[in-house]
């Protein structure tokens, strides 16, 4: 099972203490009696009050998030349109190959798919990819275990983002690093709860027990605007404006933001131009 590869970083979400394979009861033990389910291969790694939670959210507020991970990938990739993500990737390769290929990567979030094998998916529910379902603010994991930790997305669907951050430190290996990405300028999209947002300074402070070494604009304002403007568009706002207005736009400010967010013409660095960016980031190391 994919999971041995990382058994050995896996601990009790309640008790913090390590886990054995039960092959027989198909379970993870740990030495105080308490199990957890092994389900096609990925260990379900919550408290029984977590698992009903996720059960509950899943299946009410979390709806479009299920309907939409358990498409095909290439099929929803191609129908999607998203920006170029832009962050210091010679610091992103450099964190992914600290350990060269016994490097591991814990991506908080991760699922439906994969950046690299070198990771290892965590995510509320039992997704494509995912190699095991877990807590962000309980991960389980051991203190100082894991290499790097990349989070794209998702804290922003975390009801205590600090007690989150808090988690990612914890596990964390002295001199790792933890690269996170939030929106700041972006309509609520509930995957499967909705709760925060972030500038960059307000994301480095949330990851101060870190040395920060890098943040700023991840996706900038054109992004924001394209956003905003088609959301607009397509919602109940739109009655409001004449038709050939609508047209017009579509036909033209829309194409045109789109060729400049190809063209990542929507980023330069400036920090004069990053008072309206759609997506920060924040790239923290444990001393």
């Amino acid at each position: 099972m994919l999971f041995h590869r990382f058994l050995d970083l896996l601990v009790s979400p309640e008790s913090h203490e390590p886990l054995a394979y039960d092959e027989g009861e198909e379970c993870l033990r740990a030495p105080d009696g308490r199990t957890y389910s092994v389900r096609n291969g990925v260990p379900i790694l919550l408290t029984s009050e977590d698992r009903a939670e996720f059960e509950r959210i899943l299946s009410h507020e979390g709806k479009a998030m299920v309907e939409e991970y358990g498409q095909d990938q290439a099929s929803a990739a191609e129908a999607a349109y998203y920006p170029p993500t832009i962050v210091p990737y010679e610091i992103v390769d450099a964190i992914y190959d600290r350990k060269g290929d016994a490097t591991r990567i814990l991506s908080v979030g991760g699922g439906p798919t994969r950046n690299s094998p070198k990771e290892i998916n965590l995510n509320l529910g039992l997704f494509p990819d995912v190699d095991l379902v877990g807590n962000a603010m309980r991960l389980p994991f051991r203190t100082g275990s894991v290499d790097g930790i990349w989070c794209n997305a998702v804290l922003e669907h975390v009801a205590d983002a600090s007690s989150a951050v808090r988690e990612m430190v914890r596990v964390l290996e002295p001199g790792g690093s933890v690269i996170v990405l939030v929106p700041f300028l972006q309509p609520m999209h509930a995957y499967p709860q909705d709760f925060n947002r972030y500038t960059a300074e307000g994301l480095a402070y949330l990851m101060r027990d870190l040395k920060i070494v890098a943040k700023g604009q991840s996706v900038g304002p054109s992004w924001t605007v394209l956003e905003i403007i088609t959301r607009y568009l397509d919602g109940p706002g739109m009655t409001a404006i004449p038709r050939w207005v609508r047209g017009l736009t579509r036909r033209t400010l829309i194409p045109a933001l789109r060729r400049s967010v190809q063209k990542k013409n929507d980023w330069t660095g400036r920090p004069e131009d990053e008072v309206m960016p759609s997506l920060v980031y924040c790239i923290g190391r444990k001393a």
